[in-house]
């Protein structure tokens, strides 16, 4: 039985570049690191790869929500398109809970974090997109009271947004 959620894995060209968004910006805190070199026949079985290194940090928000950013050696990464539309196949973004979204939307546009457009509301929920440092595309989103399901919100009502 599957029991939660565990952590979104991101590939970096560069642990110290993008830690410090998730760290200074969005408030994470560095659970730990962890380095393996070539050889590592039980990481290569895992990850599918031959000959593989890498190193990664764990980070985590306050609610408990973690991600884990790798940098690998080897093989050599091939970089992702920084600008890659949402709809492409693959994992294409992830969301993280706000409790106010406009003041974390000014916030962030101060630091130069680039936004799509300003948040939109959709009366269960309130979001936008922006982008890391390496181009991930992040939703912040900020869920209305009285709409324990977002989606249902936003598919099954015409009404006036709710005050907040």
């Amino acid at each position: 039985m599957i029991t939660g959620f565990g952590h979104v894995g991101i590939s970096t060209s560069s642990i110290q570049r993008l830690l410090p968004f998730y760290v200074d910006l969005l408030g994470c805190t560095v659970m730990g690191e962890f380095v393996w070199e070539v050889g590592t026949t039980r990481i290569d079985k895992v990850v599918g790869l031959s000959g593989s290194s890498a190193k990664s940090v764990m980070v985590r928000f306050s609610d408990g929500v973690l991600i884990e950013i790798f940098e690998y050696k080897t093989p050599v990464p091939k970089p992702k398109m920084p600008d890659h539309p949402v709809h492409d196949h693959g994992i294409t973004y992830f969301c993280l809970l706000v409790d106010d979204l406009e003041s974390e939307y000014r916030r962030l546009i101060k630091k130069g974090v680039p936004f799509n457009t300003e948040p939109q509301d959709f009366v269960s929920v309130k979001v936008t997109y922006c982008r890391d440092p390496d181009g991930n595309i992040i939703e912040l989103m900020e869920r209305a009271k009285g709409y324990p399901n977002p989606i249902v919100g936003v598919i099954a009502t015409g009404d006036a947004p709710p005050k907040r």
